[in-house]
């Protein structure tokens, strides 16, 4: 029996579809807050990834169900 409890809605993040290198680039863009989610939402759309940038904040501030 799973007793965990998540968090928010399923989280985007784990979907993306990226290459290793561009989930590198990713995650190191999400730890840096200057940052802005806006900018990691243009970077993405410019890869045909639409995550949109509240979606992003939520992911940065660990209220998603991401299991990271």
């Amino acid at each position: 029996m799973d007793t965990k409890v998540r968090k928010g809605p399923p989280c985007k993040y784990q979907l993306l579809g990226l290459s290793a290198s561009d989930k590198s680039a990713l995650d190191a863009a999400l730890e840096r807050r200057d940052i802005t989610g806006k900018a990691v939402e243009v970077w993405l759309s410019g890869k045909g990834i639409d995550w949109r940038q509240f979606n992003v904040n939520r992911h940065r501030r660990g209220d998603c169900g991401c299991s990271r």
